[in-house]
């Protein structure tokens, strides 16, 4: 008879698991989005993130974090990636694609999920701000019908170098003219930095909030007793806005101190 390994209860699932990817596009040239066999038990809250792992050539395991953008439901997981120029992780994932074998660990992680900010009865609207694959977590938020029913309006604002690097824009597009139940509206920004020529708002997130030409291109005014803030990709635009934020007198979220602010540090 087999022991139980120490770290294990009888029933339960390894805390590492080795899945496989299932599914891959491309958006464009080093962007892409892929999915991967869910794991026996493996539970996440849309924002969460999962720890990944891969072999490299020489058998050595790589981990890094990616935000799940999978809704809670699927059979799958979901992520949002970019091939990092000097990286160890996704250009290895990027070579290999459907069949390659994935480590997983449980549990998810992270704190960057909307029950933070929809506590209170208050009327309340959610601004998700984004750039590059930092937008990951929060097209999971948007299959969840919680996220619809306890927010009055969700933005999303997703900023890019170039249009062709806005993943997910048909489905985001989708849900402005057709939300899903629950009694929110969905309005979608797309931000562009180094295209010229298009009709899409122009400049990056900090630049449009401190203008006020993020809140305008909305159509959603910044207000106090009803906005809440997640953000999420670049360090230096999280940090940025948070300072621009609380400029205004919005403040960070707690536990124990209800505030307007969430922000994940897993980068």
């Amino acid at each position: 008879m087999n022991a139980v390994p120490p770290h294990l209860s009888a029933g339960s699932s390894p805390r590492v698991t080795t899945e496989k990817v299932v599914w891959w596009h491309e958006w464009m040239p080093g962007l892409f989005s892929f999915r991967i066999s869910r794991p026996a038990g493996y539970d996440f809250v849309p924002g969460q993130f999962a720890r990944l792992g891969v072999a490299n050539d020489a058998g050595e395991m790589i981990w890094r974090a990616f935000s799940v953008a999978s809704a809670p439901a699927s059979d799958y997981l979901e992520f949002y990636a970019v091939v990092v120029e000097q990286g160890v992780f996704t250009p290895l994932i990027h070579q290999r694609r459907i069949g390659a074998e994935v480590r997983v660990e449980k549990p998810a992680q992270g704190f960057l999920t909307a029950d933070r900010l929809w506590r209170g009865d208050e009327p309340k609207d959610l601004w998700m701000l984004s750039t590059g694959t930092g937008l990951g977590p929060f097209i999971a938020m948007l299959e969840d019908t919680e996220v619809w029913r306890r927010f009055d309006h969700l933005v999303v604002v997703h900023s890019v170098r170039h249009a062709a690097e806005l993943g997910y824009r048909e489905r985001l597009e989708a849900l402005t003219r057709s939300p899903r139940s629950g009694g929110a509206t969905l309005r979608y920004v797309p931000t562009l930095t180094r295209d010229p020529h298009t009709p899409l708002t122009q400049g990056r997130v900090t630049t449009l909030l401190q203008s006020g030409a993020l809140a305008a291109a909305a159509g959603a005014a910044f207000d106090a007793a009803r906005s809440r803030f997640m953000l999420c990709g670049n360090p230096a635009m999280v940090e940025e806005s948070r300072a621009l934020l609380k400029a205004r007198g919005f403040t960070n979220d707690r536990k124990l101190t209800p505030g307007h602010i969430a922000v994940e540090n897993y980068w």
